[in-house]
């Protein structure tokens, strides 16, 4: 071996592990002057076993209580509930526009089993909707 080749092979060995040893590593910092947030779990609130909110979005996806669900699927759902004297909550994606079919075919199967209706502004089901 060459003798400048010996001589940068023995720096690289020797020196280049100790150059990392005195690399500055960032160090973690704590912020003394935060207040610690304490942020509650969102909870879904219960819903009454003798309400079924239905909301239907603009491509006409039905869900009842937030579970996709089709229209043979609501109406067992809708004569359950009218075995239990149930009301059921409903709303749409958009209720000022025009409604999907679906919405039409929900309406009529609510009406056939009698069940009283509530009309919201929302998939949120906390406001009525106002009659004028």
């Amino acid at each position: 071996m060459k003798p400048f080749t010996l001589f940068v092979t023995f720096l690289v060995i020797v020196l280049l592990p100790s150059c990392k040893q005195h690399e500055q590593k960032p160090k973690a910092t704590v912020d003394t002057t935060a207040v610690p947030v304490v942020v509650a779990p969102v909870v879904k609130q219960p819903i009454d076993s003798n309400v079924l909110q239905v909301y239907i979005d603009s491509t006409g996806l039905i869900t009842a209580n937030g579970s996709i669900i089709t229209l043979a699927g609501l109406d067992s759902s809708l004569k359950k509930l009218k075995a239990r004297s149930g009301t059921v909550y409903y709303t749409r994606d958009n209720p000022v526009g025009d409604p999907p079919k679906e919405s039409g075919k929900v309406i009529e199967m609510v009406t056939k089993q009698n069940l009283p209706l509530k009309f919201y502004t929302d998939k949120t089901f906390t406001e009525i909707v106002r009659m004028n």
